[in-house]
């Protein structure tokens, strides 16, 4: 590399005399303002939205397929949970129906009004995935009393989320209305 700038510095002068014609830049800038617009012939065009069209069916087809086969391995897992184990499912039941008082006792108050965000759903939803999770695991291992324990542990972290979520409720209100009531009484 060092040879060719020594060649490059020596023969300056001279290499600087040649530029090019007038009539090849003039060439150069009548290609550069020429657009290439490339056309699809109609044909491939349709061919194009042919196989596009295929792909698409068949994609939908399996996915459908897989949807069919998990919601039925979803039924059979339920089905086997309640007559290998009543127990677990009386326990399920028991925690879901008392869940969904609980959010039904939350959803009565004005959280807005209150002051109240719904970040304690996100841990819900995320308990609610892990719950499934371990559902799913159950019958994979012959009913380990592991993942029972963890799956009525589930149940049971729900349930103190959602206690707590309405004793913090109850406690703002009560703040509220206090607040109402030396207010009122102020004026």
């Amino acid at each position: 590399m060092d040879k060719l700038e020594d060649f490059i510095r020596q023969n300056r002068n001279e290499l600087d005399q040649f530029e090019p014609s007038q009539a090849l830049w003039n060439k150069l800038n009548a290609g550069l303002d020429k657009q290439q617009t490339k056309t699809i012939p109609i044909q491939k065009f349709w061919q194009m939205a042919a196989v596009f069209a295929v792909l698409l069916v068949g994609l939908l087809t399996l996915q459908w397929k897989y949807l069919q086969n998990h919601n039925q391995n979803s039924e059979n897992i339920v089905m086997n949970l309640a007559q290998e184990n009543p127990e677990l499912m009386e326990t399920e039941q028991f925690y879901i129906k008392q869940i969904s008082e609980k959010k039904e006792l939350i959803n009565a108050y004005d959280l807005k009004a209150l002051g109240v965000d719904k970040d304690f759903e996100k841990d819900l939803q995320t308990l609610d995935a892990m719950y499934l999770e371990l559902k799913a695991e159950l019958p994979q291992s012959g009913n380990s009393e592991y993942i029972i324990g963890a799956m009525i542990q589930n149940l049971q972290i729900r349930m103190d989320i959602l206690n707590q979520q309405l004793m913090v409720l109850e406690k703002i209100k009560n703040l509220k209305n206090g607040e109402k009531t030396n207010h009122e009484s102020n004026i």
